[in-house]
């Protein structure tokens, strides 16, 4: 039987082991398709590598990735090594051909995801604003290519309860606010 303690422990191992951005591009791809990122306010650009370069504030997202630029580094997530790299600022990261330069240091992914969350976060809450609390559960309850219906718990535990960080709705404090859990299903009574 699944008890709240089972369940808990079953998301922190799914989140420690699996990565969340599986999905979360998952999700993006989507986005680009329903004009959600240009509706958010990301301006969009050619990219030397195919796709488009989606930009907001500092993050700029491809298909292949995504580069956060920092005060004193850029981070760079590749996609298809599911792995994080640091970048100097003076690095051109999209002249590389989407790929780190030599002298990029590897991240740890705990690392790289701890930085990237809160601008990811801030983009989960604007879906949220926009569509409802429900939108992202309904896109994920849909027939899924495997691999995402596999990680889609990686995605939930990184998500969870992670609202309050960045947005309070109007005229409550942060601990009335109710956010939406980010979780397909109820757990067990």
């Amino acid at each position: 039987m699944n008890t709240p303690q089972r369940l808990a422990t079953q998301r922190s191992r799914w989140s420690a082991s699996h990565n969340p951005l599986v999905v979360q591009f998952w999700l993006l791809g989507l986005d680009v398709m329903h004009g959600h990122l240009l509706g958010r306010g990301f301006s969009k650009a050619t990219s030397p590598a195919g796709s488009s370069l989606y930009t907001l504030d500092g993050l700029t997202l491809h298909s292949k990735g995504l580069w956060l630029t920092m005060p004193q580094v850029v981070l760079h997530y590749l996609r298809p090594r599911e792995a994080f790299y640091q970048l100097s600022p003076q690095h051109d990261p999209f002249g590389s051909g989407l790929r780190p330069p030599s002298e990029a240091a590897f991240l740890k992914r705990a690392e790289g995801l701890a930085l990237a969350r809160p601008h990811l976060l801030e983009h989960e809450v604007w879906i949220v604003q926009q569509h409802g609390p429900d939108a992202r559960a309904a896109l994920l309850r849909q027939r899924l290519p495997p691999r995402i219906r596999r990680l889609v718990p990686a995605w939930e535990a990184w998500m969870a309860g992670r609202h309050s960080e960045i947005w309070t709705p109007p005229g409550l404090r942060q601990d009335q606010a109710s956010f939406p859990p980010f979780r397909l299903t109820d757990s067990p009574a």
